[in-house]
């Protein structure tokens, strides 16, 4: 009997909620510090208000992974057992240079979508081909794709308009 894979898994539902975490603690930090703005430096104020919020969700989701295990006919992911017969459709794409996305659509309707590593993607691949689960493709796989850049984008935008509002505003009480 083959040894089965073991990986850790990052859910994307969770990373989703994280993210929107961050961006309300972005949002009261923003508001704390306008108030406060004559006392702290712009790049301080745009560090304290971006860069608290996106570490404490990196910290987060790193520490939020689940375990997910292929064995010969089911995945067990955090103690749930998955049987092949009870998947629909599967889908494996790249998603960042470290992880890929795997989406796992059930029979049922519900759908997994989680970050593996990617030296783990070719077993992966052979377990569904092996249990004879086809691939599919489906429209939310974008988003799932490109969610880091679509988060990581706008909230170094963000940076930048911190710093750019507070210089102004700081420069503008002071004289």
């Amino acid at each position: 009997m083959k040894q089965p894979l073991q990986s850790e898994a990052f859910n994307f539902d969770r990373i989703l909620l994280y993210s929107l975490y961050a961006a309300l603690i972005s949002f009261a930090l923003m508001f704390a510090s306008t108030l406060l703005i004559g006392n702290i430096h712009p790049l301080w104020n745009a560090i304290l208000v971006i860069g608290f919020p996106y570490s404490l969700f990196v910290s987060k989701i790193k520490t939020s992974g689940d375990n997910m295990i292929f064995e010969e006919n089911h995945i067990v992911l955090n103690g749930n057992r998955i049987d092949f017969q009870d998947i629909d459709s599967y889908h494996l794409f790249d998603s960042l240079k470290l992880y890929f996305v795997l989406r796992i659509r059930l029979k049922t309707g519900r759908q997994y979508i989680h970050y593996l590593p990617v030296d783990v993607k070719q077993d992966v691949e052979k377990y569904f081909d092996k249990a004879e689960v086809r691939s599919d493709k489906r429209s939310f796989d974008f988003i799932a794709r490109y969610f880091i850049l679509l988060y990581v984008l706008p909230f170094f935008t963000f940076l930048g308009l911190a710093y750019s509002l507070g210089t102004r505003l700081y420069y503008f009480l002071q004289y």
